[in-house]
């Protein structure tokens, strides 16, 4: 495009702001999530709930199948 006397040069700044950016925050961004995940999610108490939950859904299931 500056060979038909069009100026990129704006254009290269805006792509270097958006890389930087991503390179700054996608870190932030893993950080942020890994710290959220054992601080603020619970683990419920029962345990095996989530196989029984799975025997109720599939008890379900096999009910509306016929």
């Amino acid at each position: 495009m500056s060979e038909r006397g069009m100026d990129t040069r704006s254009g290269q700044i805006i792509l270097a702001v958006a890389v930087m950016s991503i390179l700054l925050t996608a870190p932030l961004g893993a950080f942020a999530i890994s710290w959220g995940g054992k601080h603020l999610l619970s683990v419920d108490g029962a345990k095996g709930s989530s196989s029984s939950a799975l025997e109720e859904s599939q008890a379900e299931y096999d009910l509306l199948k016929d």
